[in-house]
């Protein structure tokens, strides 16, 4: 999420990029991998929020590559305002 809705929806394609090439690079096709989409709702207290959906028997194996990724790519630990939740109740 991000107050600027530019910003919020090039860093959840710049994530969905990476999360895409760490899947075909680890060969997790098992995994399906939905989106970024808008979230619902898309706005909360002036931020906006995207999402990516990983679908699978074990989606934590490619969040692992992508963390991996991450910080080997010299940004050090996930950016300001994003969120994992692993087996979320609800997507909103």
């Amino acid at each position: 999420q991000h107050t600027n809705k530019v910003i919020a929806e090039q860093e959840s394609k710049n994530l969905s990029a990476t999360i895409l090439n760490q899947q075909s690079r680890w060969g997790l096709s098992d995994t399906d991998v939905i989106g970024p989409t808008p979230a619902f709702p898309s706005r909360v207290r002036g931020s906006y929020r995207w999402q990516i959906i990983l679908r699978g028997p074990n989606p934590r194996s490619l969040l692992d590559k992508v963390y991996f990724a991450v910080n080997n790519a010299g940004r050090g630990k996930m950016p300001r305002g994003w969120f994992i939740d692993i087996d979320p109740v609800s997507f909103n």
